[in-house]
């Protein structure tokens, strides 16, 4: 899983088991749906339910860690049993980035398994939405 960067701090994500993926790709399925489509972002969360939301969050969190910039190791974002962050700079937004960094690596794959399904292995062209 590749690493990224949220205000100059390293992240990075253990692989999600199939299940995390799952539940993951289905909550947030319709925010990425209405990102493709030009939906302002804001709208987007605001209309996401909380509860799908939440469940998204918690269930990513597990898998993250951060890389302390001294001692170069790696710590978990998130303690499980007790349910609450290990870090008290993360803020919100960047929970936010941190979800999208983490589905970005598994929305592709959810979106071609749902298309060869639907589709076989010829999903139909996308429509031109320009008149011509």
């Amino acid at each position: 899983m590749a690493s990224f960067f949220i205000k100059e701090i390293e992240y990075t994500h253990r692989p999600l088991d199939a299940f995390s993926q799952l539940t993951l790709c289905r909550k947030v399925a319709p925010l990425f749906v209405g990102l493709a489509n030009g939906e302002p972002t804001i709208e987007l969360l605001a209309n996401l339910p909380m509860e799908d939301l939440d469940i998204s969050l918690r269930t990513m969190l597990p898998f993250i860690q951060r890389k302390d910039s001294n001692t170069q190791t790696w710590s978990p974002i998130y303690v499980e049993s007790v349910k609450r962050l290990s870090f008290s700079d993360i803020t919100g937004p960047d929970m936010i980035e941190i979800l999208f960094n983490v589905l970005l690596d598994y929305l592709p794959d959810f979106y071609h398994a749902v298309n060869h399904l639907v589709y076989g292995s010829n999903p139909p062209a996308a429509e031109s939405k320009t008149a011509g």
